[in-house]
């Protein structure tokens, strides 16, 4: 897990994969464009609105599904928590409004695309890796391929009130904060409000479990873990647990198995890599796919039914993420009408009878 790749510079690893995602896509596309008879260059636009378009619904789906504390932390995608899903909705509606307004084939370029979407999802949950999201489920430490993240402290100096007592020095408390109630349909009440206002105690690491598994839903309560320690020179030092997002977790799931003092989480399956692997077998098995389809399209409606199909099984190897119906987490739900609903495309584009596709060609 590196989320920096050099400490104290503003290169995020999460950003970075992104972006070489987005080349190795680019690069890909141009040649199963050429292979489709389609005009390579055109591949860049739409690249790049399926890009915008994919990352701005990839965020807005996670805020939705998370939430977010902070305006601009809404914005900030180059730190990760995008959802595939969501962005693929968004950038597929709006990549069908372009290429009809611009008459171009569009089974053909779609089919052009689906292997340059699958190797670019792989390369960015590389970036999940590195970036400590996207966590596996803990594991049996025996298991071959069971990793640990590590856990971050994040310190800060300053100088306390006279007289002041720092609480529990040099142990550890966690701070809850209360996240404001919903009322109605328009989220919080009114600013100032008792309902708009966070509410912050400091508890004992083992009251903080309490609270975590009494809390309604996992998003009612955060839980800030810190520490002081007096300086000999009258200042003080405040360390907070930053991170890694697993090691946060797995103090309040497995209090018994390990505490703020380790330095690492407790083992769990790479489930990102997982998915790297799955994305560049299903980028694999469509270049494979094109030789024995019948009318275009095919690839992409293939893309649909390998993601969602991969996609479930995968998801139970993660732990970022609740169950919300009958044992199955968001990104399962979502992946089922898209089983569906690319498996009937499949259908359709195997059997349909040819026809003239916009642009002008043969499908």
């Amino acid at each position: 897990m590196r989320p920096q790749l050099i400490p104290g510079w503003p290169i995020h690893s999460y950003g970075l994969m992104l972006v070489i995602a987005f080349y190795a896509g680019y690069f890909l596309s141009r040649r199963t464009a050429a292979r489709e008879g389609v005009n390579p260059d055109r591949m860049i636009d739409v690249l790049l609105i399926g890009a915008v378009l994919g990352i701005l619904g990839a965020r807005l789906f996670f805020v939705v599904q998370y939430g977010v504390s902070g305006f601009w932390q809404m914005f900030a995608v180059w730190q990760g928590g995008l959802v595939f899903y969501g962005g693929a909705g968004l950038a597929t509606a709006g990549l069908l409004i372009y290429l009809w307004k611009k008459q171009l084939p569009v089974w053909r370029m779609a089919d052009a695309a689906a292997p340059a979407i699958m190797l670019g999802l792989g390369l960015a949950r590389i970036g999940c890796f590195l970036n400590g999201c996207c966590w596996g489920a803990i594991t049996d430490e025996a298991h071959p391929l069971a990793v640990r993240f590590p856990r971050i402290i994040a310190s800060s100096t300053f100088t306390p009130s006279r007289g002041r007592t720092l609480e529990a020095e040099g142990q550890w408390r966690v701070v809850v904060r209360h996240k404001p109630e919903q009322h109605g349909c328009c989220g919080a009440g009114p600013a100032g409000s008792p309902g708009h206002r966070h509410r912050d105690e400091t508890v004992t690491p083992d009251r903080a479990v309490e609270l975590y598994r009494e809390a309604p839903a996992p998003e009612a309560l955060s839980f800030i873990w810190v520490k002081y320690e007096r300086l000999p020179d009258g200042q003080a030092r405040q360390h907070r647990i930053a991170g890694s997002p697993a090691f946060l977790q797995h103090l309040m799931l497995e209090p018994d198995r390990i505490g703020p003092d380790d330095q690492r989480s407790l083992p769990v399956h790479p489930s990102q890599l997982y998915a790297t692997v799955a994305a560049f077998i299903i980028c694999g098995l469509l270049l494979w796919w094109r030789r024995f389809r019948r009318r275009p399209g095919e690839v992409f409606a293939a893309m649909g039914v390998l993601y969602a199909l991969a996609r479930f099984g995968l998801e139970y190897f993660r732990s970022d993420t609740p169950s919300v119906l009958l044992g199955m987490n968001m990104g399962q739900l979502v992946g089922l009408p898209v089983l569906v609903v690319a498996l009937a495309a499949l259908i359709y584009c195997r059997v349909r009878p040819a026809k003239v596709d916009i642009g002008g060609e043969r499908a």
